[in-house]
C-alpha cells in the first residue's frame, strides 16, 4: 500500500469512528418506553473493529514516516517540526490576544489599578517565535 493511500483510509476511518461515536451518544438517552434506534453493543463492535483498523493504518504511516529520508531528517522530523511551529505561534497570538484585552480594560477603566502588568509589545506581523 502507498502511503498516499493509507493516509486517505486512515482520515476515512476517522471520521467514521467520530460518526460512530456520534450515533452511540444519540442512543444512549431515549424517552422512556422507547428503544433505541441503533443496537449500542453493535454500534461499539463496529466503532473497536474500525479503531483497530485505524490503529493499524497509523502504525504503517507512522513507520513509513520515520523511514523516509529528506534533506534534513525524515518524514516523521518534518512533521514534528512544523507541529512545534504551530504549537509556537498559536501561544504567541494567544499571549497578545490576552496583552490586548487587558489593556482594552484598563483603557476602558475596568481595571483602576495595574502596577504589576508586563507589558510585551509583539508586532502584527510575529508569525511564529522564529519572527523575534
Amino acid at each position: 500500500m502507498k502511503l498516499a493511500e493509507a493516509l486517505i483510509q486512515r482520515a476515512d476511518a476517522q471520521t467514521k469512528l467520530s460518526q460512530l461515536k456520534t450515533r452511540m451518544q444519540n442512543n444512549i438517552k431515549v424517552q422512556e418506553g422507547e428503544k433505541p434506534a441503533e443496537s449500542f453493543a453493535e454500534l461499539l463492535s463496529q466503532y473497536n473493529a474500525l479503531a483497530g483498523e485505524f490503529t493499524a493504518l497509523a502504525k504503517c504511516i507512522n513507520k513509513t514516516n520515520a523511514a523516509t529520508p529528506m534533506d534534513s531528517g525524515t518524514i516523521a522530523d518534518a512533521i514534528t517540526e512544523g507541529g512545534n511551529g504551530e504549537i509556537k505561534s498559536s501561544f504567541l497570538s494567544f499571549q497578545k490576544t490576552q496583552i490586548l484585552s487587558t489593556v482594552a480594560r484598563i483603557q476602558s477603566g475596568a481595571i483602576r489599578r495595574c502596577e504589576n502588568l508586563a507589558m510585551i509589545t509583539i508586532p502584527d506581523s510575529v508569525t511564529s517565535i522564529e519572527d523575534f
